[in-house]
């Protein structure tokens, strides 16, 4: 181990891994010994905080060292981590599905049944569209709450809203019809 993987190795906060050639963080040490133990940090994974004169790999960190002798050895063949380990600071490492804005504007990460809901939902004024968009967003609201990191519940609800109303009164209009 290097000196200064030792030195640095003291100390908490401020530290950074490489991703594909980009550094990604800060982050602490407890959070890379986390995703050491979760597979998302490897042996061979180069990390830096201040103070160290070069990028050292992980398990050469006396810390993370101690957290890789209870693990298994890396799969043969594994190459980087599957996502990148801890917070990132500012745009670059958050990832669509956790970035508020663009959930917005594209539906990343949102439930298929809560988009067609929602737009059932715009057309239930139509009468037709209304009991179509009552189901979607009833199954939405079912899929959304089964699955974690799920997104677009305001869209689902939106749909049971409109479809109910609009399926209402639908049926008020065709039994005004029927009697009058």
């Amino acid at each position: 181990m290097t000196d200064s993987a030792t030195q640095a190795g003291t100390s908490d906060h401020g530290w950074f891994v490489a991703q594909q050639g980009t550094p990604h963080g800060p982050t602490t040490l407890a959070l890379l010994s986390q995703h050491a133990v979760a597979g998302l940090l490897r042996r061979g994974s180069l990390v830096w905080r201040p103070g160290m004169t070069q990028w050292v790999r992980a398990d050469s960190v006396a810390e993370l060292a101690a957290v890789f002798a209870s693990l298994p050895p890396d799969p043969p063949g594994a190459g980087a981590p599957p996502v990148q380990p801890g917070p990132v600071t500012g745009s670059a490492g958050v990832s669509q599905q956790d970035d508020l804005a663009m959930r917005m504007i594209l539906p990343v990460g949102r439930c298929p049944w809560a988009i067609a809901a929602g737009y059932l939902g715009l057309l239930s004024v139509l009468l037709l569209p209304a009991p179509f968009a009552l189901a979607c967003g009833i199954i939405a609201t079912i899929r959304i709450r089964k699955t974690p990191g799920l997104h677009g519940m305001g869209r689902a609800i939106f749909g049971i809203v409109m479809g109910g109303l609009g399926t209402a009164f639908g049926v008020v209009a065709l039994i005004g019809a029927a009697l009058g």
